[in-house]
């Protein structure tokens, strides 16, 4: 299973959000801010997913993943959500749709939603801080991109050491069956 490095995702993260100011600079005087805003998250966000479920191989998920994200999406664009409900359906999008094709197990999948729920709280302080839909899907994404810092499967505790091994009571019974037929032919 491929994920991204880091560096590709701080690339990602680059030309996204430079894409981002530049569209902004151009739109928000045409159709205003906050309209504005939601599209590139929108965007943003299914450009994304495309880019961490490129590198997976063929097969029906990633039809299917872009099929709930365009669900998704259309009840988190006709909700009446502010930016960061808006932004957090989004992040919360991308978490059903990456943590399958990324992580075995339970616990890989809650420490992507903790990083998930980090992402939206640093993208939210960046816009606050600087103003700019730039700066608040760089850092987004930057946090994003620490994903690849996460195990893709967690290791579990050790059985008991008293416990038989599994196929241990198969493997007995058929000791025991070997040597009741050993005796038959004895006989």
């Amino acid at each position: 299973m491929n994920r991204r490095s880091f560096f590709q995702q701080v690339v990602f993260a680059f030309l996204i959000s430079v894409f981002a100011a530049l569209v902004a600079f151009a739109l928000d005087p045409i159709f205003g801010r906050h309209t504005v805003l939601r599209l590139l998250v929108a965007v943003s966000s299914l450009a994304y997913l495309g880019f961490i479920v490129s590198d997976r191989g063929t097969g029906a998920g990633r039809p299917t993943a872009f099929l709930l994200w365009l669900a998704g999406a259309a009840i988190a664009w006709w909700m009446p959500l502010g930016l960061t409900g808006y932004l957090a359906a989004h992040a919360g999008l991308i978490w059903v749709l990456r943590s399958p094709f990324s992580y075995r197990g339970s616990m890989p999948w809650l420490f992507d939603l903790g990083l998930s729920a980090l992402a939206v709280a640093a993208g939210l302080w960046a816009l606050v801080q600087t103003g700019g839909i730039g700066w608040m899907l760089w850092t987004f994404f930057l946090v994003q991109g620490l994903t690849c810092a996460i195990p893709t499967s967690w290791p579990t505790r050790e059985r008991d050491s008293d416990a038989p091994p599994p196929g241990a009571d198969f493997d007995r019974a058929f000791r025991h069956a070997e040597l009741a037929v050993q005796r038959l032919l004895a006989d």
